[in-house]
């Protein structure tokens, strides 16, 4: 139901977060990132036309509702389930990583990599408050883990809370200031909040390095 206007909108939000990830130093946060850009010029290329949209929703609506094929006992059973739970992300699994993801912090409460996975499920699900609490669960844990604030940060930046967006990438900085993929981040988001000055000299640093 949403106008041609509205769904521009947030096309464009959603490619501009998830394309700014598509150069994130972690392999899996490429992937994942690359696999959404794709989704989203799919879904721009079909939602943007009115006749391919008629169809879709035409096809939408007469699909027959779809079951969980996954066997739980077999990802239960995975000995590495932070591994599984980043393949099912990799993969679009969304559903069956946020159950191992679960699996895992209930396996090992201590794993901060087991809460941020629940974290990026639970966010990429859509249960955007519960994804920042199992951050927070992760930082309390390795406090010293850039890509935890960094994507935190990018959980606020897509909630437009720009100002708890930037504290989040500062700190991810501030903890490995080696990596100017952070750095960028900030750099990204003052550009957005129209602090250009600072911005373009953070992200030419970034971009020499």
């Amino acid at each position: 139901t949403a106008s041609e206007a509205e769904v521009k909108k947030a096309l464009h939000a959603a490619l501009r977060l998830w394309s700014n990830r598509t150069n994130a130093p972690q392999i899996d946060r490429r992937q994942e990132a690359e696999r959404m850009v794709k989704i989203l010029e799919e879904a721009e290329a079909i939602l943007l036309n009115s006749s391919k949209r008629a169809e879709y929703d035409k096809q939408l609506k007469n699909a027959p509702r779809q079951e969980a094929t996954t066997d739980k006992a077999v990802l239960d059973a995975a000995q590495d389930l932070v591994a599984e739970g980043r393949k099912l992300l990799a993969d679009g699994n969304i559903g069956d990583a946020l159950y191992v993801a679960t699996k895992a912090t209930e396996r090992d409460g201590s794993n901060p990599e087991a809460w941020a996975l629940l974290g990026r499920a639970r966010f990429l699900f859509g249960d955007v408050d519960d994804a920042i609490y199992e951050y927070k669960r992760a930082i309390k844990l390795k406090p010293n883990e850039g890509g935890y604030y960094s994507e935190l940060g990018d959980i606020y930046n897509d909630s437009e809370k720009f100002d708890d967006a930037l504290i989040q990438y500062k700190r991810a900085a501030q903890v490995e200031p080696g990596v100017a993929w952070y750095r960028a981040d900030v750099g990204r988001l003052l550009a957005r909040q129209g602090n250009l000055e600072e911005a373009v000299q953070i992200l030419e640093q970034c971009q020499k390095e």
